[in-house]
């Protein structure tokens, strides 16, 4: 096993218009050396529009509370090969774990 630490680049896709113009003023007040990277294919097969950031700056809209602020977190192994989806922050609960929750409050009432 390799004793070399894993190199992620990552990237923020904006899901509205808002969202942005919200990195990119984001952006442009640090000063920050970013890349846009239209066509980025996923392991799905399909294109995103991101941009290339540190993580930092990723960190930063995670704790934007504002509701137009939407994106998706994207993150691939070293400088290669398709993106991926990182949805461990703020993960969404399945269907299921929805459902069992709802019950067992009616239980508890």
């Amino acid at each position: 096993m390799s004793n070399e630490a894993k190199v992620f680049e990552w990237f923020i896709e904006p899901r509205n218009s808002q969202t942005n113009e919200a990195i990119a003023d984001y952006l442009n007040l640090t000063a920050l050396r970013v890349d846009l990277v239209p066509g980025l294919e996923d392991d799905k097969g399909k294109k995103h529009d991101c941009f290339r950031v540190p993580y930092s700056v990723i960190n930063v809209f995670i704790k934007k509370t504002h509701s137009f602020i939407k994106f998706r977190i994207w993150n691939r192994d070293k400088n290669f090969g398709p993106i991926k989806a990182f949805t461990l922050l703020g993960k969404k609960p399945s269907k299921k774990a929805r459902e069992a929750r709802k019950a067992l409050k009616k239980l508890g009432k």
